[in-house]
């Protein structure tokens, strides 16, 4: 009976965990942010580091994202991913800090969550 209780107060408080890492995400940076997020985690297997760089991205893009028209500009697709990329280059951590290919690769995923959600 004791070890039911103390798993399902695990249970609850992992689930307490997700749900407030969710919840800042999406009412701090909408679904994007929480899309990169889970993008990041999935690589880096680390909540906070995930969790400090999505923030670091959606400050770093978001004067360039309240433009109008953004979304069509190259210019504008530009620097939002120079900005990513080189908050990306940031991370130390070797799948992504020696990976040339694996930062471009979130770099053009991030570019287009940021067109389709923002």
């Amino acid at each position: 009976m004791n070890n039911s209780n103390e798993y399902q107060k695990e249970i609850w408080n992992t689930s307490k965990i997700i749900e407030e890492i969710h919840f800042d995400l999406i009412s701090a940076k909408g679904e994007d942010g929480l899309r990169k997020y889970e993008e990041l985690l999935k690589i880096l297997k680390d909540k906070e580091i995930s969790k400090e760089f999505t923030k670091k991205i959606a400050e770093g893009i978001k004067q360039e994202t309240e433009l109008v028209g953004w979304k069509t500009k190259t210019s504008s697709e530009k620097q939002i991913g120079n900005v990513i990329y080189d908050i990306l280059a940031e991370i130390q951590n070797k799948k992504i800090a020696d990976n040339e290919d694996k930062k471009n690769e979130l770099t053009e995923r991030f570019i287009d969550l940021d067109r389709r959600n923002l």
